[in-house]
This record gives C-alpha cells, structure tokens and sequence, in this order.
C-alpha cells in the first residue's frame, strides 16, 4: 500500500493544528503590550492635536 503521507511539506501551506505556538515569551508579551500602549497614546495624541488644529 502506498504511503502518502511523507510527502514534502509545502511552504505556501497553511500551518497545521501541530505548528501553531500556543504559548509565548513573557518579553515577547510585554513588548506587544507597550506597543500596543504607545499607538493607542500616538493616535489619542494626534487625534486631539488633528481636532484642535
């Protein structure tokens, strides 16, 4: 019987249930999160300074 289950991954698919990383660095978690601070503080910034012009 063949086995057709070793083929050659292909690069353009998309990611199996297997591939996907459930769990992040605590670093890489924080850094989101101060990115996510300083663009909701830019576009409250500008947003007021676009109003008030």
């Amino acid at each position: 019987m063949a086995d057709h289950h070793h083929t050659p991954a292909d690069p353009n698919a998309a990611p199996m249930h297997t591939d996907v990383r459930e769990s992040f660095d605590a670093g890489a978690v924080a850094f989101c999160y101060i990115l996510a601070v300083v663009a909701l503080l830019a576009g409250l910034v500008s947003g007021l300074v676009v109003i008030n012009d």
